[in-house]
């Protein structure tokens, strides 16, 4: 059958006809065969790229595992088990009258002023009212900043007691941060 078609076309029309079927099979091959295979080719390259830059930065933070272990063996001696709000409270609260004492400035009142949390911290603030001179006023604070406990000084106010006086009055909220597991 079509052998007999071709046979009635002149050579001219048989050969556009076979130009035109192997186009069109080629083109048919391409859009069933070969297009499948490039756009999964595509999609696998794709995956291949991401799977590389995850394990890159994979490979970047493994790297600094060393380092991280490190400092968390430095800061270890920092983190402290969160006691139950009572405690720890009266935990700072002994710790801050045994600073003063060491630094003889005397307490006038020293009271919780409540707590913050952020993230995995927890923050206890006490209120202190103290006085003496401000040499060892300056001694006080110094020893609270410089505490293994985490403890800061959030605000501070120094004002002579009387004019002319080397007394100082100082106001301050002392805070404590505690690592809570």
């Amino acid at each position: 059958m079509i052998n007999q078609f071709l046979a009635r076309l002149s050579n001219r029309e048989r050969i556009v006809v076979i130009a035109a079927v192997v186009i069109i099979s080629a083109m048919l091959l391409d859009r069933i065969v070969l297009g499948p295979i490039v756009s999964k080719i595509y999609v696998l390259g794709s995956t291949i790229k991401d799977k590389e830059k995850a394990l890159r930065m994979n490979m970047r933070i493994l790297s600094n595992e060393d380092r991280t272990k490190k400092e968390e063996e430095f800061y270890k001696k920092y983190s402290l088990t969160a006691l139950s709000p009572e405690d720890e409270l009266a935990s700072l609260l002994g710790e801050i009258e045994t600073m003063a004492l060491s630094s003889k400035v005397y307490l006038i009142d020293s009271s919780p002023s409540g707590t913050k949390e952020k993230g995995i911290f927890k923050i206890y603030l006490i209120k202190v009212d103290c006085g003496g001179t401000m040499n060892e006023i300056f001694r006080f604070l110094h020893s609270m900043e410089n505490s293994r406990k985490l403890m800061g000084i959030e605000s501070l106010r120094v004002r002579p007691t009387e004019k002319d006086s080397d007394i100082m009055k100082c106001n301050l909220i002392v805070t404590k941060t505690v690592l809570l597991k």
